[in-house]
């Protein structure tokens, strides 16, 4: 399934975890995934750096959300992008986050699929599947742009497949948006979303 045009030695070995690093801490006991079809996005964080805003950099990630703003309420489900619209709204977000109170920083809790640089190495790092949290931060300057709307069974699915794509030692253009795209294609591959949801996603991610 997973094509490997490269030398084995130009991948990470254990996607990039390496002895001594410590997981990131996640929320799933907490915020458990929930048996009901969610919007599943492809989010482009911030720039990096704001005065030279290069797309190429912005961090890239799928995550759905599992609780929202106003005490973490439910995340609301939406439709799925009419067919008969010619223009989707991708953006800025299709679940409505509303500002947090005040005794609190956190603006959503939501499921992610990430390949994110480790802190303080050079390379990039899979972790699996985490629940994390959003703070107000986060959200500032980021996208969500609406890949599909999916049901429990294949959110696992994905999860199943983001195990199994490989991470590139660092070498001067591979980054976390790659790793991205090499799973939507074998989501696509696997049936979990079709060629114009993967495609229309990933060209309103790039032209952010």
């Amino acid at each position: 399934m997973f094509v490997v045009p490269y030398a084995h030695s130009d991948y990470e070995p254990n996607q990039g975890v390496y002895p001594g690093m410590t997981p990131p801490p996640s929320l799933e006991s907490r915020f458990p995934d929930l048996d009901c079809a969610l919007p599943v996005y492809v989010v482009v964080s911030a720039h990096p750096s704001p005065d030279a805003p290069d797309p190429r950099p912005r961090p890239w990630a799928l995550a759905w959300p599992l609780a929202l703003a106003n005490n973490l309420v439910p995340a609301l489900l939406v439709a799925p992008p009419s067919a008969s619209s010619p223009t989707p709204d991708f953006a800025p977000i299709a679940v409505p986050v509303p500002v947090p109170a005040r005794s609190t920083r956190i603006a959503a809790v939501a499921r992610v699929l990430q390949a994110a640089r480790a802190p303080a190495r050079d390379h990039f790092t899979f972790w699996g599947a985490l629940t994390r949290a959003w703070t107000r931060e986060d959200m500032h300057g980021a996208r969500w742009v609406l890949l599909a709307l999916l049901d429990r069974p294949h959110r696992r699915a994905l999860e199943h497949l983001a195990d199994n794509v490989r991470l590139m030692k660092p070498n001067g253009w591979w980054n976390g948006q790659n790793w991205v795209v090499a799973l939507l294609n074998a989501a696509v591959e696997d049936g979990i979303v079709s060629y114009a949801q993967r495609d229309a996603a990933l060209v309103a991610a790039a032209s952010i």
